[in-house]
């Protein structure tokens, strides 16, 4: 991916699109991209190959907003991170149809994560530091996001949607987790 992002700003450089002292934030826009749609294709492609396509949209759906504002711990490289991504992904897809979210276990999940996200969120990694006003919208975001989130998984389980509750469940579980997790590798 770096050397493809590479090819790809040398270019523009040298077609005088962008300027040389902009190459290396071409670079990094590109790889960003390229690695968010190859994430995105390999998973739309596990979902169809396991038959739940819309399981698998209706998860990237409730999950995609909410990881991206609160946050959580990365891997270190671009194919750890795709790897691990999507073997989450696969076991969530799976684990959707066999698994079923009771009104207790709903009880005590959603306030947890609730709490982990309204304490954590966002998680902002040193390397890449943010404003304190993106901080604060990400904040806000991540609040948002997870209220919308609950009030949507307790609508399904209302609704009988059992396979809608726990992907929307494991999306909360999920960010919560990573969040966790990132606070510990820090400390």
């Amino acid at each position: 991916m770096e050397r493809i992002a590479g090819a790809l700003s040398d270019m523009l450089v040298a077609r005088e699109v962008v300027e040389s002292e902009n190459r290396e934030f071409y670079r990094y826009a590109i790889e960003s991209i390229l690695l968010l749609l190859v994430n995105l294709v390999t998973m739309v492609g596990l979902a169809m190959v396991s038959g739940k396509l819309c399981e698998g949209l209706f998860f990237l759906m409730v999950f995609s907003p909410l990881r991206s504002c609160c946050g959580g711990i990365h891997m270190k490289t671009w194919y750890s991170c795709y790897f691990v991504s999507c073997g989450i992904f696969e076991i969530v897809l799976l684990l959707s149809g066999m698994v079923s979210i009771s009104w207790w276990l709903l009880l005590i999940l959603i306030p947890v994560c609730e709490l982990i996200i309204w304490k954590l969120a966002p998680c902002v990694d040193e390397k890449h530091p943010i404003s304190e006003e993106c901080i604060q919208k990400n904040r806000l975001r991540a609040r948002v996001y997870s209220i919308l989130l609950c009030c949507l998984t307790v609508i399904l389980k209302l609704l009988g949607y059992e396979v809608g509750v726990m992907l929307g469940v494991s999306a909360m579980v999920l960010c919560g987790g990573l969040m966790v997790a990132k606070r510990i590798s820090v400390n």
